[in-house]
């Protein structure tokens, strides 16, 4: 049976995604929707043809006391599901489109034109929506300073992990191990520290008993002298991902000690909770508070040399490093687990 929101009365959740947006964190919850007995559906708006599909969205949901959400990171939807359909709109932001892409990916620089048109976007698709849901506190305060909103607009809600998406996983067989595996997984963002990375690779090339797995699309190093290291320069399947979670004895989170990394809890972090894996990680900002409670292992961010420092400690000292994972897999339960989310997520919109 179906459940309803009954503090609204609402009995249909529909999520509003921009086509082609691969990668959405509301993912997570429109599925822990439908695990938990709710209607869920999620609708793929053609970017040329907006206007007209949310009419038809209007027609088909509106009489149905439907609670629309804007998906991440199709933020542009809530300015015009507002004026097309009138109704609340709840905008699962995560963060703001200027911090993923100019600040993030440098793709138009602080002062371009098109940054503005970007920072303007965010600051209406914020003030049309009737709650924002962001990943961590420090955003929180971030947006609410610089966009102008009131704080009541604005809801924590960590972006946690999609547990759908290894339903079908294959379990590894557990075999022998001469060597402690470290994996990087990610794109080449500004905050990924690759950099950090590139120089590590190249410090530990003599220890034996360390290999590292990169899994990131565009990632260039001169292998010739290296034996510690395989490179996956592809877009991996889920499966394909998980079977080098399988083999990962630690999960390098991102190394940098770039800015957004205030604000900033990586999807690599809530999958390294899930599959209960050594999490290491720069020290800067969000993040930090994880590494203090003895959830994480962290290091000098923008720092080589730290990095290695922190590798040596976690290879040479096996009990740790399980230790670690043991009590990030536990706190990922009791807190960000797609289940715990997706309660926190219903709790707010019938509040």
């Amino acid at each position: 049976m179906r459940k309803s929101l009954a503090g609204t009365g609402s009995s249909e959740f529909v999520f509003l995604s921009l086509k082609g947006n691969k990668f959405s964190r509301s993912k997570n919850y429109h599925n822990g929707l439908l695990n938990m007995g709710y209607k869920s559906t999620w609708v793929e708006i053609d970017p040329h043809n907006k206007f007209s599909q949310l009419l038809d969205c209007k027609k088909q949901y509106v009489e149905k006391n439907t609670t629309f959400v804007v998906a991440s990171p199709s933020h542009i939807l809530a300015l015009y599901a507002r004026l097309v359909l009138l109704q609340k709109i709840y905008l699962d932001a995560g963060w703001p489109l200027s911090d993923g892409v100019v600040l993030s990916r440098r793709e138009y620089g602080f002062m371009g034109f098109r940054a503005l048109l970007i920072y303007l976007l965010d600051f209406f698709a914020f003030h049309f929506s009737s709650m924002t849901f962001l990943e961590s506190s420090a955003q929180v305060r971030s947006v609410r300073t610089k966009f102008l909103l009131p704080r009541k607009k604005l809801v924590v809600l960590e972006t946690g992990f999609d547990e759908n998406r290894v339903k079908n996983r294959s379990r590894a067989p557990v075999v022998a191990k001469r060597f402690t595996t470290l994996l990087f997984r990610g794109g080449a963002q500004q905050e990924a520290g690759l950099t950090v990375l590139t120089e590590a690779i190249e410090l530990l090339k003599y220890r034996k008993d360390i290999r590292f797995i990169v899994a990131s699309k565009g990632f260039k190093i001169d292998t010739k002298d290296l034996a510690n290291i395989t490179i996956y320069d592809e877009y991996l399947s889920d499966q394909e991902l998980w079977k080098l979670y399988g083999q990962a004895d630690v999960v390098l989170g991102q190394l940098s000690k770039h800015s957004r990394l205030k604000r900033t809890l990586p999807h690599k972090f809530f999958e390294a909770g899930y599959f209960k894996k050594c999490y290491l990680t720069s020290n800067v900002g969000a993040i930090s508070e994880f590494a203090e409670k003895e959830l994480a292992f962290s290091f000098s961010g923008g720092s080589s040399q730290s990095l290695v420092e922190a590798i040596n400690d976690l290879v040479d000292k096996k009990n740790l490093r399980t230790a670690l994972g043991r009590n990030l897999g536990e706190f990922y339960i009791e807190n960000f687990s797609q289940k715990t989310l997706t309660i926190k997520f219903v709790n707010n919109v019938v509040r």
